[in-house]
């Protein structure tokens, strides 16, 4: 007669169950530390070289000819600051009356600010007379006339997208000190120099678009949005002779060729790709983990982070979106672009190397410049049958052929801009110059809130936004930035 067998599950072999299982959890923990210790990135994309082919290609220059043309604008840069920083000097010794307690600088908003023109600019006028004479301008003409300028990038490291930011910085000091010369020319009788210095001006910001960073398409955006609204509020304030209007056509028709959003939104595709490589390991296909730089840091990453290409799909659907929807007219959008801003905002912090600038914003961005580009042709143009006819249009109809080949269109979306005569305006303009904005409302050109804020640019990217419109010709604010 057998004994009654004795449970499984007694005491002895549950002890021994879970020592065999600590003992594989302890073997693969092992493997797994050991594997992370010995994994290291392993770049092998050279980035560098697909950026520089990239801003070669888009802004249609060789290495060379881009490069030379950079230098030369270093160049002009350094006279700028030299020119800039001589008067500061002279400010500070009391050559200058001072205008405040704490006026030790030279001040381009004070020439762009207000409805007048101040007459205490002498700070000022010396440091654009310092430029003048020391060929700074000149120099400028010259690269204005020439392909556009392209940092060269040497090297085969990590793409350090920092390099780019002083330059950037410099050259829209550079772009603020060319259309305060805009003002004090035509103050001064010098239609000539106005057109000179608009033309420079927005070939300085085709440069800074064709730097291969989204940062620079967004500097460069508002470069040529400053200098445009400039332009608007010179066209309000003086009456310019067909000649002058001749010339800032055809500166607007030479210096249109601005890199496309695509080329931006590219670029910073690369440069996502680049840091990928270089903090991430590579297991050969495609995947791996983020090396975190310290043995626990990276062994946790391997638990707890996404993984290569799990961070990379993440990436590549949102940045694919992005740029199909680049693609399309701003009415079609709709909220689009925002609420996939949204969405990248919601996203786990697993992510968080998916999460950086708002890109949908940019790619409105880009829409709304196009609108006062256009606009601003259509008031050179209207101004230049002013001065051929001594009265403005009955209508823009009246452009076409003699002044303009056709009729610029709302690139919001394909219509017409809206042009009327008014005779009884607050401002004492002629006419009112619109885009409907995404609503496609014609509200008679009011932009206006009941306090008097002006909620014509948020017509152009809030398709919700009803009762205004965006006013080309709005006189220029006592204070703007």
């Amino acid at each position: 007669m057998t004994g009654k067998r004795k449970p499984w599950y007694r005491l002895r072999n549950l002890l021994l169950a879970f020592l065999a299982a600590a003992l594989v959890l302890f073997g693969w923990g092992i493997r797994e530390v050991l594997e992370v210790s010995r994994a290291q990135p392993k770049p092998t994309v050279d980035s560098q070289a697909k950026l520089r082919a990239l801003s070669e290609e888009v802004a249609g220059v060789s290495a060379d000819v881009g490069g030379d043309a950079w230098l030369l604008l270093i160049e002009i840069l350094d006279a700028m600051e030299a020119a800039t920083s001589e008067v500061n000097e002279q400010i500070k010794a009391g050559v200058f009356t001072p205008r405040d307690e704490y006026d030790f600088e030279v001040d381009y908003t004070r020439v762009l600010d207000g409805h007048t023109l101040p007459d205490d600019l002498a700070p000022e006028r010396r440091a654009l007379e310092l430029m003048r004479n020391r060929g700074v301008f000149d120099s400028l003409a010259r690269f204005a006339a020439g392909a556009p300028g392209i940092k060269p990038i040497r090297g085969h490291g990590q793409i350090n997208a920092q390099e780019w930011l002083p330059a950037l910085v410099r050259a829209r000091e550079l772009a603020r000190v060319r259309t305060s010369s805009m003002r004090i020319a035509l103050a001064d009788g010098q239609p000539w120099e106005m057109v000179a210095a608009f033309d420079q001006t927005l070939a300085l910001s085709r440069t800074i678009s064709y730097q291969p960073l989204l940062v620079s398409y967004l500097v460069a955006t508002a470069t040529e949005t400053r200098v445009l609204a400039e332009l608007r509020y010179e066209l309000i304030e003086a009456r310019l002779d067909a000649r002058t209007c001749r010339l800032l056509l055809e500166s607007l028709d030479r210096q249109q060729h601005f890199a496309p959003i695509e080329f931006a939104l590219e670029a910073e595709r690369i440069y996502f790709h680049d840091l990928l490589q270089w903090i991430y390991t590579d297991d050969g296909n495609g995947d791996g983990y983020f090396a975190a730089g310290s043995l626990f840091g990276s062994t946790s990453a391997r638990f707890f982070d996404p993984s290569r290409a799990e961070i990379l799909n993440v990436y590549t659907g949102l940045m694919d979106q992005f740029v199909e929807m680049s693609r399309l007219r701003p009415v079609d959008l709709g909220s689009g672009l925002l609420d996939l801003d949204a969405r990248i905002e919601a996203l786990s912090p697993r992510y968080w190397m998916a999460k950086g600038a708002a890109i949908g914003k940019s790619v409105q961005t880009g829409s709304t410049r196009l609108v006062r580009l256009e606009g601003t042709r259509l008031m050179v143009a209207i101004e230049a049958y002013r001065a051929r006819h001594g009265r403005y249009p009955d209508s823009l109809a009246r452009l076409v052929p003699e002044i303009l080949p056709s009729l610029p269109r709302d690139p919001l979306h394909g219509g017409a801009f809206l042009y009327r005569r008014v005779h009884d305006d607050p401002s004492s303009r002629p006419y009112l110059l619109y885009s409907t904005g995404l609503d496609q409302a014609d509200d008679a050109g009011a932009a206006l809130d009941e306090f008097g804020q002006d909620l014509g640019p948020r017509s152009l990217v809030n398709p919700a936004l009803t009762g205004v419109d965006f006013v080309l010709n709005e006189p220029r604010p006592l204070w703007h930035e």
